[in-house]
């Protein structure tokens, strides 16, 4: 026999038991509710591997709409890695809005993603991620996004394109915007705190500066003797 404690160790150095465990097994979860976002239908197949973590076949009804993906964890790394994939099917831009507690933006999105990052925390993980995705946006509307004082809050029927995430800020690449006013290429960042750095251009007429942030955002028209902008908190 040995004293209960010795069983979480190897050697000298205690070991914690989950970098010596192995396990399998599934998760089904009917409701699950985490600050202000309700899920239902949660499920997936769980791993855990000496300390190397997988959930696969995740499967879960979200935000009106749905989330599947796999996502691995790697402890045994300091600081932990992890690594993940999926698609975000169909959600309400609408119940985003409400969960960030501002309006910022209406309609149904969709993406395919692939990160993978580092960290001891979220702030960490988010300041070290590496992120790439497809996005489609449809039937949208941006309610801070004012182009012109006569059109109003900028409404969209298609965006989609490439969006990238390092160093803490989302990069566009070969975005087009088809709005009412006409389509558009946008690029530029989008930080993680919300500041805004983005271009909007359109052939055949003048293009619009979009900076300040997801809930103040100025639009500033360019290629024009008079550029103007205006600000809708």
């Amino acid at each position: 026999k040995q004293s209960w404690y010795k069983f979480l160790s190897i050697g000298e150095k205690p070991v914690p038991y989950l970098l010596q465990a192995r396990a399998t097994g599934k998760i089904s979860v009917e409701k699950l509710t985490i600050a202000s976002s309700t899920s239902s239908q949660v499920s997936g197949d769980l791993s855990l591997d000496q300390g190397k973590f997988t959930i696969a076949n995740f499967r879960s009804a979200t935000l009106g709409g749905n989330i599947a993906g796999e996502w691995k964890a790697d402890f045994l790394t300091r600081p932990p890695v992890y690594h993940g994939r999926g698609n975000i099917e169909a959600i309400s831009l609408d119940q985003v809005s409400g969960v960030m507690h501002d309006p910022w933006v209406e309609g149904t999105g969709s993406a395919r993603y692939e990160f993978q990052g580092a960290g001891w925390n979220l702030k960490e993980l988010f300041a070290n991620s590496d992120l790439s995705a497809n996005f489609s946006i449809e039937n949208a509307r941006f309610p801070h996004v004012v182009l012109t004082n006569k059109v109003g809050p900028l409404r969209v029927t298609a965006f989609n394109g490439n969006l990238t995430l390092q160093d803490g800020k989302f990069s566009f690449e070969n975005a087009k915007l088809d709005s009412r006013d006409g389509i558009y290429t946008v690029s530029g960042t989008a930080s993680l705190a919300g500041a805004l750095k983005l271009k909007m251009v359109s052939e055949g007429t003048s293009g619009y500066d979009v900076s300040g942030t997801l809930t103040r955002t100025r639009v500033s028209q360019i290629a024009t003797t008079s550029a103007r902008a205006s600000l809708k908190p």
